[in-house]
């Protein structure tokens, strides 16, 4: 099991540049190909758990930009994500919070992740 911790705080006070680092984080555990070692334990693809402390709004968001930039036939649009994810994870229309969604709107603007997201 293989695990990567992002320390973005819910609400407002992220930076583009950190929610940013967790989407590429998350791309970086999915597509990594281990070569393997001969005293490491055998790497092997498998299921990704993204979590936040309450599964609403921090961990929402970064997996809604990632499936967005991942699956665009799928989830042509930033809102078509989230709301997937709401229903998957039973959340209510309040989460993710505004901040968090503010943000992940503005680090789409920027175009800065498309290009590093292989599609």
């Amino acid at each position: 099991m293989r695990r990567a911790k992002v320390g973005l705080i819910d609400g407002a006070g992220n930076t583009p540049a950190h929610l940013a680092a967790a989407v590429l984080a998350l791309e970086g555990l999915v597509t990594q190909a281990s070569p393997g070692k001969p005293n490491y334990p055998a790497h092997r693809a498998g299921h990704v758990l993204v979590n936040c402390r309450g599964g609403r709004s921090r961990s929402v968001v970064v997996l809604a930009i990632y499936l967005h930039l991942r699956a665009p036939g799928t989830f042509p649009t930033l809102d078509s994500a989230v709301s997937h994810i709401r229903r998957a994870r039973g959340n209510s229309d309040t989460y993710p919070l505004p901040p968090m969604l503010d943000l992940a709107r503005a680090v789409l603007a920027s175009g800065s992740l498309p290009a590093l997201l292989r599609g």
